[in-house]
């Protein structure tokens, strides 16, 4: 869900030269979003994280994207 918002914020920032790095968390993923983000130098795929390493990635993160179209 949004992913595709997620990857075209990431595309957005890419060709803007923002330094800003997304690490995308958990899955299922589309193959078509996965073959875009993979061009990106932006986007960093982690999958699914467990409970430690999650509030790790939250914890050392400057913003949550969390674009749900649905919640």
């Amino acid at each position: 869900k949004g992913g595709d918002l997620v990857v075209a914020v990431a595309e957005h920032l890419a060709a803007a030269g923002a330094a800003t790095e997304i690490l995308s968390i958990g899955g299922p993923d589309d193959p078509d979003l996965v073959a875009r983000a993979a061009r990106l130098p932006n986007v960093r795929r982690a999958g699914f994280l467990n409970d430690d390493a999650l509030a790790d990635a939250l914890a050392s993160a400057s913003a949550l994207l969390f674009p749900s179209r649905y919640e």
